[in-house]
C-alpha cells in the first residue's frame, strides 16, 4: 500500500501523500525526464534538516516545510541562535558547496564532498540533507509510482470521464 493507515499513522501518511502529490513526483518525474531526454544530467536531493521532536509533541514525526532549504544553501543560518546546530552547519556548509560547484561547473562533486552521482532511473539515487550529507535511494519510490500509475490513468479516456463525472 503507498501511503499506509493505521490508528496511529494518518497525520504521517497524510503528510506523506500531500508533500508526493505537491512536490515530489512533480520533481522526480522531472528528474527522471531530464536524465532519459536531456542534454545535461539530473541530480536529485532530499532535504529533510529538522529538529528531532519528543514523541509528547505536535509536531513529532514533521520533517522540513517547503523552502527550508534555501537558507541553507545559501549559507544564511543564524548561527547566533540557539537552535542552529552544529549539523544545520555541515548541512548548510555542504549544500552551499554543491551549489557553488554545480554553477561552476555544472557538476555538484568536488575535492573532500560525499560523492553525489547524477539521478537516472538505472541509477534511482539522491542527496539527503538530513544531519550529514549522505547519497541514499529515492524516499518513497513506491508511492512516487503508484502516484504516477494515477497520474497517467488519468490521461485516459477513463480517468478524463471519472474526472468529469467527479465534478
Amino acid at each position: 500500500m503507498a501511503y499506509p493507515v493505521t490508528e496511529t499513522t494518518v497525520p504521517k501518511t497524510a503528510r506523506d501523500l500531500s508533500r508526493d502529490a505537491a512536490f515530489g513526483w512533480h520533481t522526480w518525474s522531472w528528474a527522471r525526464l531530464q536524465a532519459k531526454k536531456g542534454k545535461s544530467k539530473a541530480w536529485l536531493y532530499y532535504f529533510d534538516q529538522h529538529p528531532e521532536y519528543p514523541e509528547d509533541s505536535p509536531r513529532f514525526g514533521y520533517g522540513s516545510p517547503h523552502g527550508q532549504e534555501v537558507a541553507y544553501v545559501f549559507m544564511h543560518l543564524d548561527k547566533s541562535k540557539p537552535e542552529t546546530t552544529e549539523s544545520d552547519l555541515e548541512i548548510s556548509e555542504a549544500m552551499g558547496t554543491y551549489w557553488t560547484n554545480f554553477a561552476k561547473y555544472g557538476d555538484p562533486n568536488g575535492n573532500g564532498m560525499p560523492v553525489w552521482n547524477s539521478f537516472s532511473d538505472e541509477n534511482p539515487e539522491v542527496m539527503y540533507f538530513s544531519q550529514t550529507p549522505k547519497p541514499g535511494p529515492v524516499p518513497s519510490a513506491e508511492s512516487l509510482k503508484v502516484l504516477d500509475n494515477y497520474f497517467r490513468w488519468r490521461l485516459t479516456p477513463e480517468g478524463e470521464a471519472w474526472a468529469n463525472e467527479s465534478k
